[in-house]
């Protein structure tokens, strides 16, 4: 698409301006409000400039805006004139340009939007990231929910009224909002109207911020605040995840029937917590969290037990992850492996003199330490441990692996 050639080409000017060429401009783009050009890489504001000055406008203002930094180099210029002839030429209906109306013309960001905003003629685009559940309202008898949606700026949280529109918005569809309110959030009432739309690139960091509007609202209570606190209150916890158990199934005394739980340890800087996991539906919630991963869990509930204070999953418990565990390049002695199989094998190794659990893909395991893979993995493994191996690691996982030379086995012991 020609639309799509000029973002493209925008995005290599962006991309040929050092850090200070690049702060000038957005300083130059009058045009596009400051809490729009932050947090955004150069892609995203070329999409921003976009939406904001329309096609061919955004061509003449990036044109003016490199003769003043300035950028007049062949390296810049060779990108940019070819549009810019196109316009001075009035060639205005030249393929490069106006395959489509600029967005500007009849969307609404989500990052402009302020209170008591007319919406009459515009259209809001949000992807649906979270979706909470149906109740019914205390002032009448209809039935209202919340959706938090993003698009490439911003993100807001949805109320919306009626049981029908529950069963329309599915979490990860993407939508458009017409004749809605907005006040604090933005609110769908029965007079409003949707359809399903086009996919936007939504960042992660603004999905991460979408989800928070609706389930992360309450602020962090420390660890060693929360062991002070009576049981059966509802908290809010931050930490760095140290531990993560398997899923393991228990018999509930009360009717006697069987539920999987989930076991993990959280530590921040004043004190360490067990926190469980109830239900296949909170277990899923630690999907794709790993040992090192700071992690925010909401709505858990404190649980005394014999003098320990743990805590609880509830039906309203989520867990986002703010942080990723970093990438450590260490040495490892393998001594131990508790299961090996063709894909993934776990493996105790002692780091620092304290022994660990890691999992690794069992072919990188098996290329260091110099060994086939078959149905006697587990008993080569066997035959070659204790090993000492170089390891990048990831949390509790283990992406690369390297055998040690018989000099740095030396210096690890001394």
């Amino acid at each position: 698409m020609a639309a799509e050639k000029w973002k493209l080409t925008l995005i290599k000017i962006l991309e040929q301006l050092d850090d200070q060429q690049y702060e000038k401009t957005l300083h130059l783009l009058k045009k596009i409000p400051k809490r729009e050009k932050e947090d955004k890489s150069r892609a995203q504001m070329a999409q921003t400039i976009i939406e904001h000055y329309g096609e061919e406008k955004s061509v003449l203002e990036v044109d003016r805006i490199m003769k003043e930094i300035p950028r007049m180099d062949s390296a810049v210029q060779k990108l940019l004139r070819p549009f810019v002839e196109k316009i001075k030429a009035g060639d205005l209906k030249s393929p490069q340009l106006d395959e489509v109306q600029p967005s500007s013309s009849w969307r609404k960001p989500i990052a402009e939007l302020q209170n008591g905003v007319d919406l009459s003629q515009k259209i809001v685009v949000g992807k649906v990231v979270e979706k909470f559940v149906l109740r019914s309202c205390e002032a009448n008898t209809k039935e209202k929910f919340c959706l938090a949606i993003a698009d490439d700026s911003g993100c807001i949280e949805v109320m919306v009224y009626g049981e029908k529109a529950f069963h329309f918005f599915k979490k990860g569809h993407f939508y458009n909002f017409r004749n809605v309110i907005v006040e604090e959030n933005m609110i769908f009432t029965t007079k409003s109207k949707t359809s399903r739309a086009g996919k936007l690139d939504v960042p992660k960091k603004l999905e991460l911020k979408a989800r928070m509007l609706i389930n992360g609202q309450d602020s962090a209570v420390s660890i060693d605040e929360i062991k002070r606190l009576d049981e059966k209150k509802r908290v809010s916890v931050e930490g760095t995840v140290t531990e993560i158990g398997k899923i393991e199934s228990v018999v509930i005394k009360k009717n006697q029937t069987e539920k999987n739980i989930q076991k993990f340890k959280l530590e921040d800087s004043t004190d360490s917590i067990d926190l469980t996991l109830w239900g296949k539906k909170n277990i899923q919630h630690l999907k794709g969290v790993s040992v090192g991963d700071t992690v925010k869990v909401t709505n858990v509930m404190t649980n005394h037990y014999h003098g320990t204070v743990s805590l609880n999953s509830t039906d309203s418990t989520r867990i986002f992850k703010l942080k990723c565990a970093t990438l450590q390049i260490v040495q490892l002695e393998i001594i131990g492996i508790k299961k090996a199989r063709k894909l993934q094998t776990e493996l105790e190794a002692v780091r620092d003199e304290v022994a660990e659990t890691f999992s690794v893909k069992s072919a990188v395991l098996a290329e260091a330490l110099g060994i086939q893979q078959g149905t006697d993995f587990e008993d080569r493994l066997l035959e070659k441990i204790p090993y000492s191996v170089k390891a990048e690691i990831k949390g509790d996982k283990i992406l690369k692996l390297s055998a040690m030379q018989n000099e740095e086995r030396v210096q690890m012991r001394m």
